[in-house]
């Protein structure tokens, strides 16, 4: 395995009501991917976010107005969990959870989806959206 284990870390917090009580607890795992290496743990061409340029968008507004289309924006507030991982990432389990569930500290994991924190956690999730559209017979014409 030339890969090392990647820290992870379990962000806690409370979710409060309208007058201030605790409505209920929140659990996100986050990966410290600073400590990933290029090239080893990641491919550095393969990590960017797709971004939108302005006069793109502009045009594809206009395009839409012009055909009368409709034009749909979706928030997917867990976009970053629901995608694979093409490659394979081992992490340690937080510190925080080793005597809480019982694991020894020399236990690793291995990911079955990507987490916060990860440099390619964004591509992977353009990846899924893509895999989506060309299964929905949605056509792309760039070579991203």
């Amino acid at each position: 395995m030339g890969q090392k284990r990647i820290p992870i870390t379990v962000l806690l917090k409370k979710k409060l009501d309208e007058e201030g009580k605790v409505h209920n607890f929140k659990a996100k795992f986050v990966c410290q991917g600073f400590r990933q290496v290029a090239g080893v743990d990641f491919d550095p061409l393969q990590i960017s976010s797709s971004v939108s340029r302005q006069e793109t968008l502009r045009i594809y507004v206009g395009m839409c107005a012009t055909l009368n289309l409709t034009i749909h924006q979706y928030d997917v507030s867990t976009a970053i969990l629901n995608s694979t991982l093409d490659k394979p990432i081992y992490v340690r389990p937080p510190k925080d959870l080793l005597n809480i569930l019982q694991i020894r500290n020399d236990q690793i994991w291995k990911l079955k989806k990507t987490v916060y924190g990860l440099k390619q956690s964004n591509k992977e999730w353009v990846n899924l959206v893509k895999r989506f559209m060309i299964n929905q017979k949605v056509h792309d014409k760039s070579k991203v």
